[in-house]
C-alpha cells in the first residue's frame, strides 16, 4: 500500500499505518517550517549594536561581547571583594 508524504509529496511504502512521511528528514523539516520565527531584534548589552536574537534571553551579539561583559563582572567582583585591582599593590 502506498502513501504520499505530506512534505514532500513523493510516494513512499510506510513501515507504520500512522504514518505520514516518507523519511525523518521530511518529518522535521515539516514540524520545523510550521513552527513560527518571529524575529527578535535587540541591542547588545555591551557595544549597543542591534542583532537579530536566536532566543527570547539573548544579551550579546558575538562571543566577543560575552567574554567582555564577563570580563568586566569579574573585576567588579574582584574589586568589590579584595577592595583593589586583582594582581595590583
Amino acid at each position: 500500500m502506498m502513501e504520499t508524504c505530506s512534505h514532500c509529496g513523493q510516494s513512499y511504502e510506510p513501515k507504520r499505518s500512522n504514518s505520514r512521511y516518507c523519511s525523518t528528514k521530511c518529518r522535521v523539516a515539516h514540524h520545523r517550517a510550521k513552527q513560527q520565527t518571529a524575529a527578535l531584534v535587540v541591542a547588545c548589552a555591551v557595544c549597543g549594536k542591534e542583532f537579530e536574537a536566536g532566543r527570547a534571553g539573548a544579551l550579546y551579539c558575538s562571543p566577543s561581547c560575552k567574554g567582555k561583559a564577563y570580563r568586566a563582572r569579574r573585576l567588579e567582583w574582584q574589586r568589590r571583594f579584595f577592595g583593589r585591582r586583582p594582581g595590583g599593590k
